[in-house]
């Protein structure tokens, strides 16, 4: 995986973008188009880590990240989790949501937690 250095702080809101096919339609104006990093790479601060089976990466979700496809004959697996504060709130935004989740049933501005978010509590 690739990370823009800083990315996270700033200060905007960007529209989630396809690593394969179509971009999200730009429906909601509160998020802005990511920049054409990849023809942009010297003006960017780029940062990876060279990772080997059983290793992990944890990282601030607004950073900007990208990976490449796996061109290798290996199956790649991956395992994502998202982890939100307390004071997390649900919101649907306008067009296609990432990752999308078609069963819930939250209202905008709900805590998240449900079956789908739940709260882990550590001992």
């Amino acid at each position: 995986m690739e990370f823009i250095l800083g990315s996270h702080k700033w200060d905007k809101i960007f529209l989630p973008t396809k690593f394969k096919g179509n971009d999200y339609e730009h429906k909601d104006k509160e998020f802005q188009k990511i920049p054409d990093i990849e023809n942009n790479r010297k003006d960017y601060e780029i940062i990876s880590y060279e990772c080997e089976l059983g290793d992990a990466i944890a990282f601030n979700y607004a950073t900007i990240h990208a990976a490449y496809g796996n061109n290798s004959n290996n199956r790649r697996r991956a395992f994502s989790v998202r982890f939100t504060g307390d004071d997390a709130r649900y919101i649907k935004r306008k067009g296609e949501m990432s990752p999308p989740f078609p069963n819930i049933h939250l209202k905008n501005n709900e805590v998240l937690d449900s079956e789908t978010f739940p709260v882990l509590i550590s001992s």
